[in-house]
C-alpha cells in the first residue's frame, strides 16, 4: 500500500513517459514559475574545504530520490567563501554535470544552512 492517498480524479499529461496527473495539477516549463534566472553555483576546490562551516552541497550528496544524503557528514566551507551563495527554502538544485539531472527541492527546515554547488533558482 502507498503512503500518499490516491486522488479522486486524474487526466492524460500529455507527456508519454509521465502518463496521467491529478486533474487539478497544471503543467508549465520551470523558467514561467522561477522568481530568478537559473545560477551557477559556488564553484570550490576541495583544498578550500574545512573541518566546520557552511555545509557545501555537491552532486553527490543528493540521493536517487531527491534527498540530501548525510550518511557521509558533507563537506564544508568558511563562511567567507559563501557570501552570495546561501540556500533558501523553495530553491531548486539541478545538476548541470556528473548525474545529469539529480535535483534537491530545498528546505531550510528540514537541512538547515547550506551553500549551493548547482543551482537553479
Amino acid at each position: 500500500m502507498s503512503k500518499y492517498k490516491r486522488y479522486e480524479r486524474y487526466k492524460d499529461s500529455g507527456i508519454e513517459w509521465i502518463g496521467e496527473i491529478p486533474e487539478h495539477w497544471e503543467i508549465t516549463k520551470l523558467k514561467y514559475i522561477c522568481s530568478e534566472s537559473a545560477v551557477y553555483g559556488l564553484n570550490e576546490s576541495a583544498e578550500n574545504y574545512v573541518e566546520e562551516g557552511v555545509r557545501f552541497i555537491r552532486t553527490t550528496d543528493i540521493d536517487n530520490k531527491g534527498n540530501l544524503d548525510n550518511s557521509m557528514g558533507g563537506v564544508f566551507l568558511p563562511e567567507e567563501k559563501v557570501k552570495g551563495y546561501i540556500l533558501k527554502t523553495g530553491d531548486l538544485l539541478v545538476s548541470r554535470s556528473g548525474s545529469l539531472g539529480t535535483s534537491l527541492y530545498f528546505d531550510e527546515d528540514k537541512y538547515g544552512r547550506q551553500c549551493k554547488y548547482f543551482c537553479v533558482n
